[in-house]
């Protein structure tokens, strides 16, 4: 029962069946065990699928901060 979780691009090289999957597996456990989880990813649809916060960061630096609603809105 880690009390954080770092995920670096974990479901990249996945097919998209596994990907949805290991996705809610993610998710379920997540909120049973309430564990914060840091989720590397370049996958926006994943992201608003995962994430309640997001972070972006652009050449090292953070430059945008919020909701995946709100940063990714089109």
């Amino acid at each position: 029962k880690p009390k954080i979780l770092l995920l670096d691009e974990p479901l990249s090289a996945l097919d998209p069946e596994l990907r949805l999957s290991l996705q809610e597996l993610i998710l379920s456990l997540h909120h049973r065990f309430k564990t914060t989880t840091v989720l590397v990813s370049h996958d926006v649809p994943e992201i608003y699928r995962l994430a309640s916060h997001v972070k972006v960061m652009e050449q090292g630096s953070i430059t945008k901060e919020g909701l995946p609603t709100i940063l990714f809105k089109q």
